[in-house]
């Protein structure tokens, strides 16, 4: 509370020119996978760093994306089972 009356900014305010994407670019990249999922196509973290890729002209680590896979609750990552025969 104190730090709210003296002025101080939220971290995730604060930091905003640090990030890896915007919140536009964010929802971007969710809509394109949660579209992915929807048709049957679901996205490696090898596409989601090559998509990042070409949204922001970084790359950015495997545990950013394990991260950033973790805050979006709206995008579930499974790893895929063969068949039993």
């Amino acid at each position: 509370l104190r730090r709210h009356l003296l002025g101080v900014k939220p971290r995730h305010e604060a930091h905003t020119k640090q990030q890896m994407l915007t919140a536009e670019q964010a929802d971007v990249l969710i809509d394109w996978s949660i579209f992915l999922g929807s048709i049957a196509q679901p996205c490696t973290c090898t596409e989601i760093k090559a998509k990042i890729f070409s949204m922001v002209g970084r790359v950015p680590s495997d545990d950013w994306v394990r991260k950033f896979l973790r805050r979006q609750p709206k995008i579930v990552a499974h790893s895929g089972k063969g068949l039993d025969p």
